[in-house]
């Protein structure tokens, strides 16, 4: 699982998930060429973007650009 997001939700949940066993990674949520080889073939498979709201649009239409394996979920927070 990767947690797109630094700030106070993508963070705490991080660690939450961290602290529960799962596996998951905190990377920058703006940075979607960052982004493009954790959720590309045999990457993760949960992407979770923990970015602010009027920042999902523009974060969502990169992450097209990049075309994410299909297996993939995206979620936003």
């Amino acid at each position: 699982m990767v947690v797109a997001g630094r700030g106070r939700l993508g963070t705490s949940l991080h660690d939450a998930l961290t602290a529960g066993g799962i596996a998951s990674e905190l990377i920058p949520g703006r940075d979607v060429t960052g982004m493009e080889p954790r959720i590309s073939g045999a990457g993760a498979t949960l992407l979770v973007l923990a970015v602010p709201d009027p920042a999902i649009t523009a974060t969502a239409m990169r992450l097209t650009d990049i075309h994410p394996a299909a297996e993939v979920s995206v979620i936003h927070l």
